[in-house]
């Protein structure tokens, strides 16, 4: 069945040519649903026109310009996320394809959406470190539990601590877009039309999309207004970096698609084998000296084996203050003995009263 409009017919595909328009606009022919040969016909040499397609002419130009602007920002971190196999972004989005792809839509370059690096961290956080349980709603207080998790990540009534950007691909000579099969051996049967057991005798029905690979420069920004902004974005940078190796990003995850290695990039990068500053260091709090009660309620050590690299006090005093507000805060400062951890959130000592 014919799927490119008449008026399309007579152009082709060249150095210049858009690849999100053409995936969506200039596919020849529709392959015959249960044909059999979705991973074979047109579909699949649809994708596969797309292999070795040039970086478009001004991309380069546009990310530099990008990367630039965030680029030794003090409330933004960057990373540089590579491609240990390939990715499988955007399969579900809706087209003519049925197997969608994340590509930018002014540049048609792959790219990964902030949504899904934020899903990523937050998956991390709930599966592979301990403490960080997403928090539940008090049915009774009708109200929401104190965590760094919402904190950080924030929720439908408010907006979490840091900002994740879509994370543009680092410009190479071509596009690293593959077209890729996945072959289903017993459809019938997974479909409930065959009441006998799969057998090697059923017809494999292979199935075309697309996907890719690469590095991407990631980039997470401060919300505006947070307090010890260079914490929260060390603490959701190691998440992401945790979550991308270990869970994978995209479609296909438990099929091996998906891994990155994340590291940091720009100017705020760290120096291999940099030690912490002298002013650091000497004003840790040793943890049996910090204010008791709710403090452990609320931050455990076990929370820091994401952040090894924060002093747990000072981790301790920013979310305090973050969940707790003013009132609370204002209460501790009052106390003929303020708690230690109140030094970290006044480096020049106390307020006045």
């Amino acid at each position: 069945m014919r799927a490119r409009r008449v008026d399309l017919e007579r152009f082709n595909k060249d150095t210049t040519t858009h690849a999100g328009l053409w995936l969506d606009k200039f596919l020849s022919e529709q392959n015959q649903q249960g044909g059999g040969d979705e991973g074979v016909g047109e579909k699949a040499a649809h994708f596969r026109s797309l292999g070795h397609h040039p970086c478009p002419v001004g991309y380069r130009e546009a990310f530099e310009r990008w990367k630039s602007g965030l680029d030794g920002q003090p409330n933004v971190t960057l990373g540089r996320a590579a491609a240990q196999g390939r990715l499988i972004i955007g399969l579900g989005e809706k087209g003519v394809l049925e197997a969608g792809v994340s590509l930018d839509h002014t540049w048609g370059t792959p790219l990964l959406p902030g949504s899904a690096l934020k899903g990523v961290a937050a998956s991390a956080a709930r599966r592979l470190v301990e403490g960080w349980e997403k928090p539940k709603e008090d049915a009774e207080k009708a109200e929401k539990a104190v965590s760094p998790y919402r904190f950080l990540f924030g929720d439908t009534d408010e907006r979490g601590a840091v900002i994740f950007h879509d994370a543009w691909w680092i410009p190479e000579n071509e596009m690293p877009l593959h077209q890729d099969v996945i072959t289903v051996h017993h459809a019938p049967y997974y479909q409930g039309k065959q009441d006998a057991p799969p057998s090697d005798t059923d017809s494999p029905n292979p199935v075309a999309f697309m996907s890719v690979s690469g590095a991407y420069l990631v980039a997470l920004e401060a919300s505006p207004g947070l307090e010890d902004a260079a914490g929260w974005l060390s603490v959701a940078f190691r998440l992401l970096e945790l979550g991308l190796a270990e869970l994978g990003v995209g479609a296909k995850t438990n099929a091996g698609y998906g891994r990155m290695a994340l590291r940091r990039e720009g100017a705020n990068a760290p120096t291999q084998g940099k030690s912490k500053s002298k002013s650091m260091a000497t004003t840790v709090i040793p943890f049996d000296q910090l204010d008791k009660g709710k403090i452990n309620d609320v931050i455990t050590p076990e929370l820091l084996q994401v952040a090894p690299e924060l002093e747990l006090e000072r981790f301790k005093a920013l979310v305090l203050s973050s969940e707790y507000g003013p009132k609370w805060l204002r209460k501790r400062l009052e106390k003929k003995k303020p708690p230690a951890w109140i030094a970290f959130l006044f480096p020049d000592g106390l307020p006045p009263s």
